[in-house]
């Protein structure tokens, strides 16, 4: 067998190393120097280069990496869709606190009444319990009058605006992102409000 033969065999057998198969390998049958030639370099090529264990298309490297770019594909979606459907709980909880407190509002200025004279005459401010009452009946008054404040900006009534826009996103996120911030203030006053009586009736 000539030389450059000996050459081509053995590129072919590095080749077929590289891509982790045995395409150009001769038959021991045919022609067994060659088939000794080719599985010499191959076995060479593999343990030179690190290529035992490839995927017949891939190396390893190169599989690795695209299982993390698919992990890391799938943990995107995961997290968008996870994000989608906490603001979807967020705006529908919202919208429903609004709504209670508009068909309930006369039971809601009784009971924010009554948790102001509980927190102000028996807790004097000092009260957890009664002061988290106190909080939760100002905020129910106050979602109240967030109703008001969409009626005014979108010349309709609450209901009715929710209603108008079930199926647009971004309407209904703009006020529940302005309730989530209007509440937040209201109870900080609120929580200020408890501190300075807790001060006064304890000096």
């Amino acid at each position: 067998m000539k030389a450059y033969e000996k050459e081509s065999i053995r590129r072919d057998a590095e080749q077929d190393a590289a891509n982790g198969n045995y395409s150009h390998q001769p038959s021991a049958f045919m022609n067994y120097k060659a088939r000794d030639i080719y599985d010499e370099a191959h076995r060479k090529s593999v343990e030179l280069n690190g290529y035992g264990g490839q995927d017949p298309f891939h190396n390893v490297e190169d599989a690795d990496r695209n299982i993390k770019i698919v992990l890391i594909g799938v943990g995107i979606l995961a997290a968008i869709l996870i994000a989608v459907l906490i603001a979807a709980v967020i705006i529908v909880t919202q919208e429903e606190i609004v709504v209670y407190a508009v068909k309930f509002q006369y039971y809601v200025y009784v009971a924010a009444a009554l948790t102001t004279l509980l927190m102000y005459f028996v807790g004097k401010g000092a009260n957890k319990s009664l002061n988290i009452l106190f909080y939760i009946g100002i905020g129910a008054v106050a979602s109240r009058f967030f109703a008001v404040i969409v009626e005014m900006r979108e010349g309709v009534t609450y209901i009715n605006y929710v209603k108008a826009y079930t199926n647009g996103f971004w309407y209904l996120a703009k006020y529940t992102l302005l309730y989530f911030g209007y509440i937040a203030v209201i109870v900080g006053i609120m929580m200020l409000i408890t501190l300075l009586i807790r001060k006064n009736k304890s000096s």
